[in-house]
């Protein structure tokens, strides 16, 4: 296991986001790569779309099963401001507001995910309506449930995957309804891009696929041989949050490597906190 590359990236990005929280000057670090292209930080929650979305489902964070599936699907807070509280979820007004939103020249969806309608020939804003009506109807959270158990319920929603489950999961643990959950801590659920970045530490073929088990107890071993810098951290880092490192672990990589380059450039002036 080789975690030099992997601890210094963390702390690095960190080390960033903490700069520019005190209000210092641009550029925040001397990485040329972390200068150049956007990288998501180490604490999802500190993202500022986590931010907002959060900020949005607050009012409603002890049933907002339907609504973080709305935010996480659109994932745009320009366009999540302009709905308004959705709440109760009435699938016809949120598809019409959505559809003046469009209308109107404004973009809908963030980029960041790709949000297909599964190849079924329907208009996404419908689609995606239709899908968050099928979790309103379908995901009932108590409170009682582990992480674990909350993503499978949200799976069991016809068109529903791994990853969207996962979003919605790592909104969710910071609302009362999961924040007690005991695998806290522990739970996530491997992407292509974290597995990609868990072979680079494991020095495996970088297309080597992790069982979900195995990939969550690897994790945990990588999170005692990365003590040393997780002791000069703001907080701790969970598995999810962990599992997202290595995902933009991966991105680093390829471009340290010359094997290509993230998608996005970075932009200082985009946000005014925390990206």
């Amino acid at each position: 296991m080789n975690v030099t590359d992997l601890s210094y990236f963390i702390k690095e990005r960190v080390d960033m986001a903490l700069r520019r929280g005190k209000g210092e000057p641009p550029p925040w670090t001397d990485d040329t790569i972390l200068r150049q292209y956007r990288f998501c930080n180490v604490y999802r929650e500190w993202d500022p779309v986590s931010i907002f979305i959060h900020d949005w489902l607050g009012p409603y964070a002890h049933h907002c099963e339907a609504r973080v599936a709305l935010a996480r699907y659109v994932n745009e807070p320009r366009t999540l401001d302009a709905l308004g509280a959705c709440e109760p979820w009435e699938p016809v007004t949120v598809l019409a507001n959505l559809n003046v939103w469009r209308s109107s020249g404004n973009r809908v969806f963030n980029p960041a995910y790709i949000v297909s309608t599964n190849g079924i020939k329907q208009d996404k804003l419908e689609y995606v309506v239709e899908l968050v009506t099928r979790v309103h109807e379908e995901v009932h959270l108590s409170g009682q449930e582990t992480l674990a158990e909350a993503a499978e319920m949200f799976q069991a929603v016809r068109g529903v995957g791994s990853f969207m489950a996962g979003q919605m999961i790592a909104d969710l643990k910071h609302m009362p309804v999961l924040a007690n959950a005991e695998d806290w801590w522990t739970w996530c659920t491997p992407g292509p891009g974290s597995q990609r970045g868990l072979n680079r530490v494991m020095d495996k073929p970088l297309q080597f696929r992790w069982p979900s088990q195995l990939f969550r107890e690897t994790l945990v071993e990588l999170a005692v041989d990365l003590l040393p810098v997780m002791t000069k951290l703001p907080k701790p880092v969970d598995a999810q949050n962990l599992q997202n490192c290595l995902c933009e672990f991966d991105k680093w990589s390829r471009a340290k490597n010359g094997e290509g380059t993230p998608k996005q450039l970075y932009m200082p002036s985009a946000w005014k906190n925390g990206n």
